[in-house]
């Protein structure tokens, strides 16, 4: 059984992001629970000024519990034939500490996010919340674009940075995901310049067997890529081969750094066009 948990906004992002995962499970038993968050900058000053910070947030907490509430009962009858089971939380606390929170009391296997791609100062408002779960979250994470409409996955990406080395470690909890699935793996490793020569017996040569034989259970193509951006990379790979998924480890503190000066990960987000399987490398 998986534990799924899927923050919700109640917009078409997140509607998408839902029914993308809840085709993606279909056949497996899964327990969904959706996850409402309230926000101390929600309050209008009328909110403040109208009664006691409590009454608002039961008032706040009532609208999003009832909302949860039909939102279920839709999912119930749209899904009667499969084996999920549902559950509600509404919060109001820290974005992030709400999320961690769940995790914790509910052992969460997957958190689900939509993204609607935008960009310039919209960007940096809407999405900075799956920016900070990626930072501040150590949980699987699936990014849905707003463009994706579930298609059963038939090949995949999986992308490794410059500075990233090959850790089947953190993959494991991909292959759970994954299951029994028929699909392809299309891997690009990001090279240096000094890669471009791989000997039979060399450090990336070697790498490049670990990546097959962990992937032995599937057909699997090892691609070397260097002198371009790794975005360019996974956007050129991602329409010439048609790639239906994509993954992508992240290395949390090197990720926190980088934010500052504008991170690899934000860029392959607001332009992605596939949907992105995040894993955390294990430190």
């Amino acid at each position: 059984m998986k534990n799924i948990l899927i923050p919700t906004d109640f917009s078409k992002s997140a509607e998408n992001a839902l029914q993308y995962c809840l085709n993606y499970f279909k056949k497996d038993t899964c327990t969904f629970y959706l996850l409402s968050i309230y926000k101390a900058w929600e309050y209008t000053s009328d909110d403040l000024m109208s009664g006691s910070s409590e009454s608002v947030y039961s008032s706040l907490v009532g609208e999003s519990k009832e909302q949860l509430q039909e939102l279920i009962a839709r999912l119930k009858k749209e899904y009667d034939q499969e084996d999920y089971t549902f559950h509600s939380i509404s919060d109001y606390d820290v974005f992030t500490d709400a999320i961690n929170q769940v995790i914790e009391l509910k052992s969460i296997d997957l958190i689900v996010m939509g993204t609607d791609g935008a960009t310039g100062a919209k960007e940096a408002i809407f999405g900075s919340h799956t920016l900070r779960v990626i930072r501040q979250v150590n949980c699987p994470l699936l990014v849905i674009p707003i463009t994706s409409i579930f298609e059963q996955p038939e090949k995949l990406l999986f992308t490794l940075d410059y500075n990233h080395q090959f850790d089947k470690d953190a993959l494991q909890p991909f292959l759970e995901i994954l299951g029994d699935r028929k699909i392809s793996i299309e891997v690009i490793r990001m090279c240096l310049e000094d890669d471009s020569e791989i000997g039979e017996n060399s450090v990336r040569q070697k790498e490049i067997s670990e990546i097959k034989n962990f992937f032995q259970n599937f057909e699997t193509t090892v691609h070397c890529v260097k002198d371009v951006s790794t975005a360019e990379a996974i956007n050129s790979v991602v329409q010439v081969l048609k790639i239906d998924l994509n993954v992508i480890p992240v290395k949390r503190e090197e990720f926190i750094k980088r934010l500052l000066f504008g991170s690899a990960i934000s860029k392959i987000i607001y332009t992605t066009k596939v949907p992105l399987f995040i894993i955390h490398e294990i430190e």
